[in-house]
C-alpha cells in the first residue's frame, strides 16, 4: 500500500480523533495521523502543560487536562498511556454511546474499557523519544467489544499500515512475550556483547554487519536454520575457551551456559 493510497483511505476513515496521553506511543500517533489526513482534535495530558506544549507543534489541535469527550467533535479516543493508568483513566472518561474507546497497549485487557463500544489499537513496534516512527509496515492488531469498534479501529489502522490485523486478547498476549525475546532480550544481548568488548580497542559497531547478516537471515530462513557458531557445532572446546573467559562476569558466564544448553537441546 502507498502513502498515497493510504492518505486516499482517510477519505474512507471519515472521522475525527482525539489522543489521551502525551508519551512516545502518543506522539508518534499524533504525528502519523495528521501527516495521514486523519483529523486530531484534543489532546489529554494529566500535565496540562506537556498537552500543551504538544499541542502548540500540532496545528489544529487544542490540549485538554479534562476527560470529558462528551461535546468532542472526535469519533475515536485512543487512550495511549502506561499499561498501569488504563484501567484508571478509561473510568474517569465521560464521552457519547457513539464515541469509540480504545487503548493501545498489547498486554492489558478489553475489559478494563467499560464502554459499549470499545476496543484495541495495539501497534507493535518500539518507540523512541525524539524518533517518529513510521507506521507503513508496524502490525497493528486490533479487537473490540463489537464489530462497530472493530469496524472502525480497522479503517483507521489502514489509514496508517498496510499490515492490520485483527488479534483475540490471548493472541496479543503471546505476540507481547514474543517480543520482549525479539526485541529487549536482543537488546540486552547487544548490551552483554559490548560490555565484553569495553576493556579492549574494538567498539560494538564492529559487529554491525555481523548482528544485520544474522537478523536477515533468521527472518529469511528462520531461526533454527540460520543459526551457526560452537553450539551449533558441537565444538565444545571453544564453548570451555568462552566460559573461561567470562569467569569474572559471572552473570553473563551463566547466560551463556544457559543459551549454549538451550541451542543444544534443539539440535
Amino acid at each position: 500500500m502507498t502513502k498515497d493510497t493510504q492518505i486516499s483511505m482517510a477519505d474512507n476513515f471519515d472521522n475525527e480523533v482525539s489522543i489521551i496521553g502525551t508519551g512516545r506511543v502518543a506522539i508518534s500517533l499524533i504525528h502519523e495521523l495528521r501527516t495521514k489526513g486523519v483529523k486530531v482534535n484534543e489532546i489529554y495530558g494529566r500535565s496540562l502543560a506537556q498537552a500543551k506544549k504538544l499541542s502548540d507543534h500540532t496545528p489544529g489541535t487544542s490540549a485538554t487536562g479534562s476527560l470529558d469527550f462528551s461535546n468532542s467533535r472526535s469519533r475515536v479516543l485512543i487512550i495511549a498511556i502506561s499499561d498501569d493508568a488504563i484501567s484508571h483513566i478509561s473510568e474517569k472518561i465521560l464521552c457519547s454511546k457513539d464515541q469509540i474507546i480504545a487503548h493501545t497497549s498489547g498486554t492489558v485487557s478489553l475489559n478494563v474499557l467499560k464502554h459499549s463500544h470499545s476496543g484495541i489499537f495495539y501497534p507493535l513496534q518500539t518507540f523512541t523519544t525524539g524518533k517518529m516512527v513510521d507506521f507503513e509496515e508496524v502490525p497493528i492488531l486490533i479487537d473490540g467489544k463489537n464489530e462497530i469498534a472493530i469496524d472502525q479501529l480497522t479503517k483507521l489502522g489502514n489509514v496508517l499500515s498496510s499490515n492490520v490485523k485483527i488479534a483475540s486478547e490471548a493472541e496479543r498476549k503471546q505476540l507481547h512475550v514474543a517480543a520482549v525475546f525479539a526485541s529487549n532480550f536482543t537488546n540486552r544481548m547487544l548490551s552483554a556483547a559490548e560490555d565484553i568488548l569495553k576493556d579492549s580497542s574494538i567498539d560494538l559497531k564492529t559487529l554491525e554487519p555481523l548482528i544485520l547478516e544474522s537478523i536477515r537471515n533468521a527472518l529469511d530462513s528462520g531461526p533454527d536454520n540460520a543459526l551457526t557458531g560452537p553450539a551449533k557445532r558441537g565444538d565444545t572446546e571453544t564453548i570451555e575457551k568462552h566460559l573461561n573467559l567470562l569467569k569474572d562476569k559471572k552473570q553473563l558466564q551463566s547466560i551463556y551456559g544457559k543459551i549454549t544448553e538451550l541451542i543444544i537441546s534443539k539440535i
